[in-house]
């Protein structure tokens, strides 16, 4: 259906004359000037010449909207348009009919020989929109559309089939307790050392998946790696864009971007050659071999982003270690995914209500401790060094995939 709204107009008289207050063009021009505004429904500010054409919005009364022969007319009735603002994390536009601020463009890299593909990882880039010149960079929420999950291809040997998560999978989802439709949002991201041994290896952005939308400029970032319970091998993604416009009112909202599309290579296949697109196993020894240099910190080796794929939760404030070795080790055997996979939205524990000193006290989930500032404000810890100017804080205890709710 298509909708038809007034756009900016600038009234600009071609000639200005001054009459006197009775003066019957004095009158005509009034009148002029008020049919032209029910006509449009904003004007800019304009004055000159002894006259002023303020902005306001003026509309036909009564219905909102009303439909017919495929088209739908909107109205709205008087007020000052009060512009643009922003600050705080928020953009407030003034005016009853405020622009389609569109979303930030996401880029994945679709080269199936791309080392930016992980195996429990995505990772993203975002540019600006097309808008107008001098626009306040845009905001924006990314949500997680899990399509298709532990598919491998080509599949798993007879003895071990992959886990059967299909009750996440975002066109079906009947996963028990899950009322996210089976999406999720892309969190806060944060800095993470590519190796706590050696720190000259640098740095990279990482975002854990989260039930709740969270809005931020993701222009601002050169690149940022996803990482989450429900990013599995072989598996298939879409990732949408919703525009700061859109916050509170997600799920009815349709100022959102064009979908991308976002894919993991097989458990364990860390380095090429990758299977797809080559026909010989994977992984072989080669990621093996990989991911010990990793753990040796040798240059050529992979990243932490491709080689940390140990565990339900991936634990960003590790390096990689024997533990992703031998689950690379697993998968070169042909073994199973071996993890327990997504949690239903929203978790069923809540947040700050158990305190823990380890994972011994918190059965079906980890303990987990959380930066109490800074930067890092309640992202995940392991010791003060992942809080940059704050604190590790206290353990509490979260769900399997390491989250809780309010």
């Amino acid at each position: 259906m298509k909708t038809i709204s007034s756009r900016w107009l600038r009234v600009q008289p071609r000639v200005a004359h001054r009459v006197g207050p009775f003066d019957p063009r004095r009158r005509i021009s009034w009148m002029l000037c008020a049919a032209l505004t029910l006509a449009t429904s904003s004007a800019f500010a304009q004055s000159g010449g002894g006259y002023a054409i303020t902005r306001r919005s003026v509309g036909f009364a009564g219905a909102t909207f009303q439909n017919g022969g495929g088209y739908r007319l909107g109205s709205t009735i008087g007020r000052s348009d009060s512009g643009d603002s922003s600050g705080g994390g928020y953009d407030l536009l003034g005016g009853f009919w405020v622009r389609n601020i569109q979303p930030v463009i996401l880029e994945w890299d679709s080269d199936p020989l791309s080392p930016l593909r992980g195996t429990r990882s995505i990772t993203f880039t975002a540019s600006p929109p097309v808008v107008a010149t001098g626009l306040p960079p845009v905001q924006a929420a990314i949500r997680i559309d899990l399509l298709d999950l532990q598919t491998p291809i080509p599949p798993n040997e007879l003895c071990c089939p992959a886990p059967d998560f299909s009750a996440y999978e975002s066109a079906s989802c009947t996963a028990a307790g899950e009322s996210n439709a089976c999406t999720r949002w892309v969190g806060p991201p944060v800095t993470i050392q590519e190796s706590q041994d050696v720190p000259a290896l640098g740095i990279f952005l990482a975002a854990r998946l989260q039930c709740t939308p969270y809005y931020t400029d993701w222009t601002a970032f050169a690149s940022v790696t996803i990482f989450g319970a429900e990013i599995l091998p072989s598996s298939t993604y879409e990732l949408v864009t919703f525009a700061s416009s859109c916050k509170g009112i997600e799920t009815t909202c349709i100022n959102i971007g064009i979908p991308v599309q976002a894919l993991t290579r097989r458990s364990g296949d860390v380095v090429t050659l990758y299977n797809p697109p080559s026909l010989t196993a994977q992984p072989d020894g080669n990621d093996v071999i990989a991911l010990v240099n990793k753990f040796k910190n040798l240059a050529g080796a992979p990243s932490k982003a491709s080689g940390q794929i140990f565990g339900n939760v991936v634990e960003l404030n590790l390096d990689v270690s024997g533990l992703d070795i031998s689950a690379a080790v697993d998968a070169f055997k042909g073994l199973a995914y071996p993890n327990s996979g997504p949690c239903a939205c929203p978790s069923v524990v809540t947040c700050n209500a158990t305190p823990c000193a380890g994972a011994a006290s918190c059965p079906g989930g980890p303990c987990v401790k959380t930066c109490v500032g800074g930067v890092n404000l309640n992202q995940p810890c392991l010791t003060n060094a992942h809080c940059p100017s704050s604190t590790c804080g206290t353990g509490f205890c979260r769900d399997r995939c390491g989250r809780c709710r309010d």
